[in-house]
């Protein structure tokens, strides 16, 4: 069975373990932070830190009877690189997912990327602010940008990427801000209610889907943005900035003292992950082909 076919039809077994891995990652992010409230990056941090081994179980569980055997690892790097573009700077994301599919046939293989910027709100709506208007611009406009405090590999480089909109390789990623003891929260697992949500980048956003939708749809090939091996072969820019997130956070530990992180590994394993060098992970499948997904996010260093 394809992977697209394999996931489609198993969609909501893995919609259901997606939404129970990221659960675990806010319930996480809210123990480490008592008494306090997590902020964004906690989450986040919490997403990729915890929530890891539960995404690559759900994967491995269900899609291990279409004999699609499942490693999976992640990466981590927030407010790093940071981009510089004519009156603007900001962040390049928050969390970039990465899927390759190396099928039988190289004509079948895909190459997937998915870049979230992440904002805590009610899931129902959300108002881009002034004070976060160049990341929407970033986002919207991909003026030619520069980068800025991103280690010696990438300081100073630039990158002009095309086309010049909005496109489905960069949204944005909406976390509940209800807390844990409302109804309508999705940390409560009711049906109908979710956690996190994915929203085009726009000035006011709306929950499209819920983040376990849009992993589905990613691991399926239908969303996200496509990228190539050789960054020089795709003269939009997209191949090499995904490239560069992935060789900058090979590079690097993080900090995140308010969630008790100190000095963590960028990368996180699931138990039985053979990663490649970048991270990724392989999904072999008898079928005649492979998958591999990785995973980048990002933190403070404090």
């Amino acid at each position: 069975m394809v992977m697209r076919d394999a996931v489609m039809t198993n969609a909501m077994f893995l919609r259901a373990g997606f939404e129970h891995a990221i659960r675990i990652a806010m319930h996480e992010a809210m123990r480490r932070t008592l008494p306090r409230r997590p902020e964004e990056p906690d989450i986040v941090a919490m997403l990729v830190l915890e929530g890891t081994r539960y995404l690559a179980a759900t994967l491995g569980a269900v899609l291990g009877s279409d004999g699609i055997d499942c490693r999976l690892s992640s990466v981590f790097c927030h407010q790093r690189p940071e981009v510089v573009f004519v009156r603007g700077r900001c962040e390049l994301g928050d969390i970039l997912f990465v899927h390759r599919h190396h099928a039988r046939d190289p004509e079948d293989s895909t190459r997937t990327a998915l870049l979230l910027q992440a904002k805590k709100t009610h899931l129902d709506r959300y108002e881009v602010g002034p004070g976060e208007s160049q990341q929407l611009r970033l986002y919207t406009e991909w003026p030619r940008f520069t980068y800025r405090r991103s280690g010696p590999s990438l300081n100073g480089q630039q990158r002009d990427l095309q086309p010049k909109s909005a496109h489905p390789g960069a949204q944005y990623l909406l976390i509940d801000d209800l807390g844990h003891d409302l109804a309508l929260s999705g940390m409560l697992g009711l049906p109908g209610t979710h956690c996190m949500a994915v929203a085009p980048a726009r000035i006011e956003m709306s929950s499209q889907w819920s983040l376990a939708d849009a992993l589905v749809q990613f691991f399926a090939g239908l969303t996200g943005r496509s990228f190539l091996d050789d960054p020089d072969q795709d003269g939009s820019d997209w191949s090499r900035v995904v490239h560069d997130l992935l060789a900058h956070a090979r590079q690097h530990v993080f900090n995140r003292t308010r969630s008790g992180v100190n000095r963590a590994s960028r990368r996180a394993d699931a138990p039985w992950s053979v990663a490649d060098e970048d991270g990724a992970c392989r999904i072999a499948w008898g079928g005649g082909g492979w998958s591999e997904f990785g995973r980048e996010s990002g933190d403070e260093l404090e």
